[in-house]
């Protein structure tokens, strides 16, 4: 499970990074530190300014720890995502560009920019994927819904296939969909981006999946909703937010990439979403997706039960977050136990849980930490601050420190 904060490189790190230059003349370099789950992963960077200021680089140029971020991973392949300021002056004056770093080859791949897009991946709309093929090649897709004139909404889909390649372009692309599904596609809005076989698969966790053969040279896209009761409209009608979904729900993909999974954790906050519990707890649901293309409950368990767990004593309260499912086993799945937001310095822990036999049987703690202080420091996560979720990672060969 991979941090999506990266890290500047501190002294004595002993993983050597690998350099690619940026479109400012700068040198870029990148490195993984690997840990099995549930510890975490995460990625270190280093930045060199070009020294005769060629291509608009100045001293100023260096990205800050919040806008260097792995937006998607699949196999051994990382997406990376930098904005690099031209002009601290204005947000519009900073460059955005996306690497393609691999853990195996340990290499680090700069992609061309996807005109005319000035912006392709926003925090608040994650619309970027990448998928890797059997041969070592990747494609990165960017999809967008669009609502026309007459109403119908369609996608527009960007491709690349590999570091060589030039984007393409695919306007007004149908959606086919089942009879009354148009009005939830008008208010969708991309949540994650999930490899699956041949597809990338654009996740709503309020709504559903959209399901795109990105190889294909004549792509088609298709909706399936996900088990959930969503409400009608871009944000909930009584608090006026759409909310962090990803806290509270995921759809991954496990057993070696043959099975797709979704998990639904209930919640008590008044300003997250998810599936929202009136009691103090609430029942963690998962889904397999079967082959005719409907979702199947395969797993429940009940948050109290955590109150007999060692790691869940001295909390005054009990929620589980971001729920990753483990990349081979399907029935182990990963979880924040959250600390209380108020204590700086109060421990949230990693754990896993087989759903199957209702056992918990491995702990990683990460202190909290607040501001940039968890970018400097190995024993926190970025992630478990700022409420993102994990990306799961392939470890085969990689250099893993346990």
């Amino acid at each position: 499970m991979l941090d999506c904060y990266l890290r500047p490189l501190h002294d004595g790190d002993e993983k050597m990074p690998v350099y690619v230059s940026t479109a400012t003349g700068d040198q870029l370099g990148v490195s993984l530190r690997a840990a099995p789950p549930p510890r975490t992963s995460y990625l270190m960077y280093h930045w060199i300014p070009d020294e005769g200021g060629r291509g608009g680089s100045s001293l100023k140029s260096i990205p800050n720890c919040w806008d260097a971020k792995a937006v998607a991973a699949h196999r051994n392949s990382i997406l990376l995502r930098f904005l690099f300021p031209k002009n601290t002056a204005t947000f519009s004056d900073k460059s955005e560009e996306f690497f393609v770093y691999q853990t195996a080859l340990q290499t680090l791949k700069k992609l061309p920019t996807c005109r005319p897009h000035t912006f392709m991946h926003l925090n608040t709309k994650k619309n970027t994927g990448i998928l890797c093929r059997d041969n070592g090649e990747f494609v990165v897709a960017h999809l967008a819904v669009f609502e026309g004139r007459s109403g119908q909404v369609t996608a527009k889909l960007c491709c690349i296939f590999g570091e060589k390649g030039s984007w393409r372009t695919t306007k007004c692309v149908p959606i086919c969909r089942d009879e009354g599904e148009e009005k939830q596609l008008t208010w969708w809005e991309t949540d994650a981006v999930v490899p699956f076989g041949d597809f990338l698969c654009w996740v709503d966790y309020l709504r559903g999946i959209l399901w795109c053969d990105v190889l294909s040279p004549d792509p088609k896209v298709r909706y399936a909703p996900l088990p959930v009761d969503p409400y009608q409209g871009h944000c909930d009608p009584h608090l006026c937010l759409r909310g962090p979904l990803a806290t509270y729900r995921t759809v991954c993909v496990t057993s070696n990439g043959g099975v797709m999974k979704f998990v639904d954790v209930p919640h008590h906050g008044s300003s997250d979403y998810g599936h929202r519990t009136s009691g103090q707890y609430g029942v963690i649901r998962s889904w397999t997706l079967t082959k005719e293309w409907s979702w199947e409950q395969d797993g429940m368990i009940n948050q109290e039960w955590l109150l007999g767990c060692p790691m869940s004593r001295g909390l005054s309260r009990l929620q589980l977050q971001c729920p990753l499912v483990d990349m081979r086993d399907p029935e182990t799945i990963y979880f924040v136990l959250a600390g209380d937001q108020d204590e700086k310095e109060k421990q949230s822990c990693l754990i896993a849980i087989n759903m199957k036999n209702d056992t918990m049987y491995e702990v990683a703690c990460d202190f909290r930490s607040f501001g940039s202080s968890c970018m400097y420091n190995h024993t926190t996560s970025c992630n478990i601050h700022y409420h993102e979720p994990f990306l799961p990672l392939s470890l085969d060969a990689c250099n893993v420190t346990r």
